[in-house]
């Protein structure tokens, strides 16, 4: 789907981060003509397959024998493959064939001709079904043939750009269902995440700040294998902020002044965008009037890749990346500790302003981006217990 002239550049960010993600597992990564051959170490096959899995900017990837140039070694090839995915008795097929080593005798099509009559005599209960097979066995004649097996057509890739071939953004994490979501699908469109926690020490506590760890330690895998976590006490600033008049407003200049925050670190951070995972309406922040104010009052991009989604859409999509029985685990929030009773639902920027202006924190502001907490969070420390 990538346009000729750019096509080079997204496989090469594609290469880098695997090189980058399956470092000690595999011997080789090359590229030749849109396919990227991995060659791993044999007792690491369930790592690989897990960080490929999570790589953005796959299409599909198989496991995958080779042969040297000759029929009847391609044979012997497939027939340790179909040993080895255990495949059942009876089932439909087709073989399908490409052939971009033209010395090789046999056109694509006789290839898959002559394999598919020796499979069928092989297998005597196997049927051929071109239209809808149950496998499809692909043979690639390329400097030496591979070999590999696709199931019902399935693709396994994650899709996507690869991470960070578009930039950089500062995902805002809180603890919940959201932003994580939020997270995820900004790196599937190529950002290379750096996240940001808000903590109020002792108003929440470290059972807070382990889930948040944990939350950005499962979106590492789909950010190329490691994710920044910065931790920020927000602490001084929140107790100023509650002192205001205009007790209804606190939520909205809080989280003003955390898009400041962010955007300091945002250039620190050499990072092109705020992520965020509010959806339209779902709170009061959330409304259009209140997302306006905070849009006017703050000096970066805000991306909002939730924000037409209705909860039950982020849940689904927090179930599949796997965040969501972390996200629902009880621990208090500064966002929900500190909210009003009754919080502004539509907010005027003139007013919103002039509370901000009321505060001076600056100096609170800066003091809270220097003393920051970094972490470097990855996807590969677990990796070794998924094969025990």
């Amino acid at each position: 789907m990538l346009k000729k002239g750019t096509k080079p550049f997204f496989e090469k960010s594609l290469r880098n981060n695997l090189k980058r993600s399956l470092g000690a597992y595999v011997h080789k990564i090359t590229m030749l003509d849109g396919r990227i051959y991995i060659q791993h170490k044999e007792e690491y096959e369930i790592q690989v397959e897990s960080i490929l899995h999570k790589t953005f900017g796959i299409a599909d990837y198989h496991l995958a024998y080779t042969s040297i140039l000759a029929m009847e070694h391609i044979q012997t090839s497939i027939t340790e493959l179909i040993e080895e995915a255990g495949l059942e008795e009876t089932l439909t097929f087709k073989v399908e064939s490409r052939r971009a080593n033209k010395s090789f005798p046999h056109t694509s099509y006789d290839i898959s001709v002559l394999l598919g009559s020796w499979l069928q005599k092989s297998h005597p209960n196997w049927r051929v079904n071109v239209h809808h097979p149950e496998i499809t066995i692909v043979v690639e004649v390329r400097e030496q043939v591979y070999v590999y097996l696709i199931k019902n057509q399935e693709k396994q890739g994650a899709g996507g750009l690869p991470v960070g071939s578009v930039g950089r953004g500062i995902l805002l994490l809180s603890g919940g269902i959201d932003s994580p979501v939020a997270g995820y699908l900004m790196c599937k469109r190529g950002l290379n995440l750096v996240a940001i926690h808000f903590h109020t020490p002792p108003y929440t506590g470290e059972e807070s700040l382990d889930k948040v760890k944990a939350l950005a330690q499962g979106l590492s895998g789909w950010n190329s294998g490691k994710i920044a976590l910065y931790i920020i006490n927000f602490t001084p600033i929140q107790l100023e902020v509650n002192k205001l008049s205009k007790g209804e407003f606190t939520t909205i200049v809080s989280r003003i002044f955390m898009m400041q925050i962010a955007s300091k670190i945002q250039e620190k951070e050499e990072a092109k965008a705020l992520i965020t995972g509010e959806a339209l309406a779902q709170v009061a922040s959330q409304t259009l009037e209140s997302l306006q104010v905070t849009d006017a009052l703050s000096d970066s991009l805000i991306l909002r890749p939730c924000i037409g989604m209705d909860k039950n859409e982020i849940i689904h999509f927090a179930q599949k990346i796997k965040t969501f029985e972390t996200s629902i685990i009880p621990a208090t929030d500064c966002c929900s500790l500190f909210a009003p009773k009754h919080p502004s639902t539509r907010p005027k920027k003139e007013e919103v302003r002039d509370l901000i202006s009321q505060c001076h924190l600056g100096a609170l502001i800066d003091e809270a981006v220097d003393s920051a907490e970094i972490i470097i969070l990855s996807h590969t420390n677990n990796l070794d217990l998924i094969q025990e």
